[in-house]
């Protein structure tokens, strides 16, 4: 059982090689947890409510949808964000739109 978010899990997502997982709350958190014990790895604390979340095909990447429509990609290990799109309908599926995975694809 994954253990942490103060608020309602909007999205998971599975990394590629199945052994993480990423969550997304209306608690502006996007947590990282390993998906064979359920321990938290990494916390990201955001700015809005988060709507939508996906791994990038290396799973090195996470790509973030929120409330506002905004979507951003950000970079695992180092925790800095590589890029935002704003449109309308990214918050509920921004993580998950071909155009945005594009964006993912590097990485």
């Amino acid at each position: 059982m994954l253990e942490g978010h103060n608020g309602v899990i909007y999205s998971v997502a599975t990394s590629p090689d199945g052994k993480r997982i990423v969550t997304g709350s209306n608690d502006r958190t996007a947590r990282i947890w390993d998906a064979l014990t359920g321990r938290q790895l990494d916390l990201m604390d955001l700015s809005n409510r988060i709507w939508s979340v996906a791994y990038g095909p290396k799973g090195n990447r996470v790509a973030i949808g929120f409330q506002d429509s905004k979507a951003q990609v950000w970079d695992v290990a180092s925790r800095k964000q590589l890029a935002e799109m704003k449109s309308p309908g990214y918050g509920t599926q921004g993580a998950k739109r071909g155009d945005f995975i594009r964006r993912l694809q590097p990485g």
